[in-house]
């Protein structure tokens, strides 16, 4: 399967985005004093079709995300599945005001 990507650098943050006709994979990596560790992989593949409907901003969507199939371990591993679970709930319901405390530190 032949696809297209691009690459993007911001400081010591860099992603790299492909896309497979439907599917798409995101990769974001953080420059450290070892090297670039990647940090995020995501894919998702595109509707056959758009949907038939979408809530607006700010409203309730059905959200995978909100449970996890995952028991942390640790205080640290709850805050990241807690601060996920925050970031795809804004994502699906295009609440960028909360999405950019999420992710612009």
């Amino acid at each position: 399967m032949k696809g297209s990507g691009k690459a993007f650098t911001y400081g010591n943050l860099g992603d790299m985005q492909e896309n497979y006709g439907r599917v798409h994979v995101l990769r974001v990596w953080a420059k450290r004093s070892g090297g670039w560790q990647a940090i995020v992989y995501q894919e998702v593949m595109s509707l056959d079709a758009p949907p038939s409907f979408a809530p607006g901003a700010g409203q309730d969507c059905e959200n995978p995300c909100k449970s996890v199939p995952y028991q942390p371990k640790n205080a640290t591993e709850r805050e990241v599945v807690t601060a996920y679970s925050k970031l795809e709930t804004a994502a699906m319901a295009h609440n960028s005001a909360v999405f950019g405390t999420l992710v612009c530190r």
